[in-house]
């Protein structure tokens, strides 16, 4: 069977760019130019890595060779994210593309885009948002807790609090993980005891336990400590209203020293 015209045009390409040496220029539309296309990525670009033979190459840094690595894996590799070194000696015009291309992946990608350039991507977070507050689906908590720790804004936090409800039960214990990341008041206090005593999903109630105990400082250095510590998180999570009450109860004085 013939190859296909990518595999063929790939392996052509792969040779050619096996016998490149010295400096190489590369002649590509500037809108491509560094990222380029699969062809470029896929086979010349790591066979003229894999021989070493190449000394210089129109001012594409190592750095965006190893983001654009990360940026195309797919499945668990592209769940692990960005590494931060990728990120660090990106030159002009490869900052401008890696930055449309985070864009394109928000709100996933927004601690990378505030790292990045972060004045630039201030704006741009706050638009996608706002688009996104209300969405069930759409992750924009994610977008909220970087505004809030970006920006020190506290409206950011109120409007996680906000869009709860609207959460699938997959995303809830993510949501409330994400308020917990973010300054402990007692907005945030009062949101924890809520999703303990009306919310049904076990797993967003457990992290509620965990967060609300956190967010009180409750000591769990000690043996004894921890005991105690173990207890109240377990009758927090029971089916019992009563129970919960009475553990909510005992934290009473770690809430009056947060006050």
């Amino acid at each position: 069977m013939a190859p296909h015209g990518w595999d063929l045009w790939g392996d052509v390409s792969a040779k050619y760019s096996k016998d490149a040496i010295g400096d190489v220029e590369v002649i590509q539309d500037f809108a491509k130019f560094p990222a380029g296309g699969s062809t470029w990525r896929g086979r010349e670009w790591p066979t003229i890595v894999d021989e070493g033979k190449v000394t210089s190459l129109n001012k594409m840094t190592a750095a965006f060779d190893n983001f654009m690595q990360q940026h195309d894996k797919t499945g668990n590799e592209k769940a692990d994210g960005y590494s931060r070194d990728v990120f660090i000696g990106l030159e002009g015009t490869e900052k401008e593309i890696v930055f449309d291309l985070l864009v394109k992946e928000l709100p996933f990608s927004v601690e990378w885009l505030f790292f990045l350039d972060a004045d630039k991507a201030l704006p741009v977070v706050k638009k996608e948002e706002e688009r996104l507050k209300g969405d069930g689906y759409g992750n924009g908590y994610l977008l909220q807790e970087e505004l809030v720790r970006f920006t020190g804004d506290l409206s950011y936090q109120d409007r996680m609090i906000e869009d709860y409800p609207a959460y699938t039960d997959s995303l809830k214990p993510l949501v409330v993980d994400a308020i917990g990341r973010t300054p402990a008041n007692e907005a945030t206090i009062e949101f924890f005891k809520r999703v303990i005593l009306t919310e049904v999903n076990s797993s967003a109630v457990a992290r509620a336990a965990r967060r609300l105990l956190a967010a009180l400082a409750v000591p769990r250095s000690t043996e004894s400590e921890e005991n105690v510590y173990s207890r109240i998180v377990g009758d927090l999570r029971n089916d019992s209203l009563d129970v919960k009450l009475r553990a909510l109860k005992l934290l009473q004085p770690y809430e009056a020293n947060l006050a």
